[in-house]
């Protein structure tokens, strides 16, 4: 299942959730004296449904969280970029930016090239042929890039 099946199933029960808290919940409140029992349905089948949907669909959005934000101008791309190769000790590929960020892999491809092109980072194409992109001052330190393209 993918996450819009789990994040549908959340809207359910939260959905549900309300549903029943509302209908238990009247009953509850103005028919106390008559129906003491409606507190355990409330709580059950109403509160606990509820609750446990809004702890689901709070977890999707912290995982989708970081692709929220869209790259909507070059220099919005260029920063995300720079932070991920930072945060990768100074290699990146297109995938691996289109999966940090909202970019496409040809979204990626053209800003990573554009970047390589005004001389911030080096072309290199791996032996498993994954070409990468090398950001010299973002290396740790003693450690140099390849032999550029």
């Amino acid at each position: 299942m993918g996450h819009k099946s789990e994040k549908q199933k959340a809207r359910d029960e939260i959905i549900s959730g309300i549903s029943i808290t509302a209908v238990f919940g009247f009953l509850f409140l103005f028919f106390r004296h008559g129906f003491p029992w409606m507190i355990f349905p409330l709580v059950f089948a109403g509160v606990i449904p509820l609750l446990r949907g809004l702890t689901r669909l709070k977890d999707f959005q912290q995982v989708e969280g970081p692709r929220e934000k869209r790259i909507s101008s070059y220099k919005d791309a260029e920063k995300a970029i720079l932070r991920i190769a930072h945060d990768h000790k100074g290699r990146v590929s297109a995938t691996l930016v289109a999966m940090e960020t909202t970019l496409t892999i040809e979204e990626a491809e053209k800003y990573l090239s554009d970047i390589a092109g005004r001389g911030h980072a080096s072309l290199h194409v791996r032996d498993s042929g994954t070409i990468e992109y090398v950001f010299n001052d973002l290396l740790p330190d003693g450690e140099e890039g390849t032999e550029s393209l």
